[in-house]
């Protein structure tokens, strides 16, 4: 428990937004996060960090079935033109 608040604490302050990340040395991200370059975390450390974060895993989110995708077209203003355009085609014999 101590170890877990002890992380908290320390990394709070710490976190890097992406874009920092992208812009900081290796060297200063290892330091900020308190990682080693060659070892690793250790067990403990580890521990903590998947305590805090969770499973390093997307949120799967439910698919829409392929029929709402294909109705939820129709309500682009776009389409409905053409779709009206075109029953107005038929109607009136312009088949080109």
């Amino acid at each position: 428990f101590f170890l877990l608040c002890h992380y908290i604490r320390n990394m709070a302050a710490d976190i890097l937004g992406l874009s920092q990340a992208a812009c900081t040395k290796i060297s200063e991200v290892v330091r900020l996060y308190q990682a080693d370059m060659v070892l690793g975390l250790s067990k403990m450390e580890a521990d903590a960090r998947l305590l805090y974060h969770g499973y390093n895993e997307f949120k799967a989110e439910e698919e829409d079935s392929l029929a709402k995708k294909y109705f939820e077209q129709f309500k682009d203003p776009m389409i409905a033109l053409l779709l009206v355009s075109a029953v107005v085609s038929l109607l009136v014999g312009q088949y080109d």
